[in-house]
């Protein structure tokens, strides 16, 4: 990861002065001290620009690290270095299926993951010397053990040197608007990590883009899709002994796993919002598990029958059953069905909403019309109505999970 470039000497970096200044331009930002004042201290610090602005950075970074570490207040990211840490949970889960393997981490960054080790033989090797420096202050935060190397971890002397773990770890930089699909466009490639170190460990583990095509993965490996918080976070790749099934789906912070081998179940037959199957619920299904594969085995595991009303960029089920369960990320009780946005505004007043949110695709442009003209008039103090459109229907409906 080479986002970010600070002309600053790495054994700073990596000392005790850094810590606590940083340390210090934290308190001072809890504090409501403004940016120019902070700068203006550490200048009379004798401090100069460069290292100045590392620190801030590190220091302000803090702020937004709480999304993501629950020891965000004792870390050191660089905001490049924050924006591609892998959530602390999400790397807990993956260090669980790890377990005691020895691990190296090829493309360590500032250290997200081997924060998580303790007790057991971890290298961690970066190219960039600055993720190697922050990564040792994130270990010392959270009392793991781990080697660090600035080097590339695919050069001949990383190699022999550290051929002999069993687990070889790379999440792969892939840029911070690039649209890659293909792992032979990630720097590190695992293609080229796979025939560096080569066969004899217990197996390799990558965290790839989220939607990268199955197809493309030329390698027998576990598809492992991570769902954090609702939201699609990761895909990892896992070979060798670390393999447990085809695909799985691993729904945090609940910790539910799904799990299949092909072939796998078929998903729920499909249904119209008109026709006597459809429920007075709609569920919108996790999006990890809607991308895994893996929805009919899901839905083996809760009661009820479910129909399904659309697949794409969101996928929806309908149900008669009132069921509360992980794998959907919201439930919605429908109260009406009508044909066009007049109907939907009679309905909204008669249910007593105030309020407005579109499910459906409009042109950004037409959104707030749309919902303008749909909440006028309207008395305040009521619910939110959330609106669907479904085959040309637009369903009423109120959101209850």
């Amino acid at each position: 990861m080479l986002e970010e470039s600070y002309n600053v000497e790495m054994g700073w970096v990596g000392g005790e002065e850094f810590k606590e200044l940083v340390d210090e331009a934290f308190f001072w930002f809890s504090n409501a001290v403004p940016l120019k004042v902070v700068k203006e201290r550490l200048a009379g610090r004798g401090l100069r620009g460069e290292q100045i602005a590392l620190i801030v950075d590190v220091a302000r970074t803090r702020f937004k690290a709480k999304e993501k570490f629950t020891r965000w207040k004792d870390l050191f990211f660089t905001p490049a270095g924050l924006r591609w840490a892998t959530p602390e949970e999400v790397g807990e889960a993956l260090q669980r299926r790890i377990g005691e393997h020895t691990m190296l981490d090829v493309g360590c960054g500032q250290g997200g993951q081997l924060i998580h080790r303790k007790g057991v033989d971890s290298i961690g090797v970066d190219i960039d010397p600055l993720n190697v420096a922050l990564a040792r202050h994130n270990l010392q935060a959270y009392g793991a053990d781990a080697e660090l190397v600035v080097g590339d971890g695919l050069d001949n002397d990383v190699v022999e040197k550290f051929g002999w773990v069993e687990v070889v770890f790379s999440d792969p930089y892939r840029g911070p608007s690039a649209p890659l699909r293909r792992l032979e466009d990630l720097s590190p490639s695992p293609l080229k990590i796979m025939k560096r170190y080569g066969e004899g460990r217990t197996g390799f583990v990558f965290e790839v883009p989220p939607y990268i095509d199955p197809k493309r993965i030329p390698f027998d490996a576990e598809l492992e899709f991570i769902s954090f918080r609702g939201r699609y976070n990761r895909l990892n790749l896992l070979t060798g002994g670390l393999k447990r099934w085809a695909r799985s789906v691993l729904i945090l912070p609940d910790g539910l796993r799904i799990a299949a081998d092909e072939p796998f179940s078929p998903p729920p037959p499909e249904t119209d919002p008109l026709s006597r199957e459809f429920g007075i619920y709609l569920y919108e299904v996790d999006p990890a598990l809607a991308r895994s594969g893996l929805l009919g085995e899901a839905l083996g595991r809760v009661k009820g029958e479910f129909y399904l009303v659309e697949r794409g960029r969101r996928t929806l089920l309908t149900s008669d059953s009132s069921t509360a369960s992980p794998i959907f990320r919201r439930r919605y009780r429908v109260l009406r069905r009508v044909r066009s946005l007049p109907e939907v505004r009679r309905a909204m007043e008669e249910e007593n909403f105030s309020k407005a949110s579109l499910r459906f695709s409009l042109d950004p442009r037409e959104y707030w019309r749309v919902r303008r003209s749909l909440e006028e008039g309207l008395p305040p103090g009521g619910e939110k109505a959330t609106i669907f459109k479904l085959n040309g229907i637009y369903l009423l409906t109120v959101l209850e999970v």
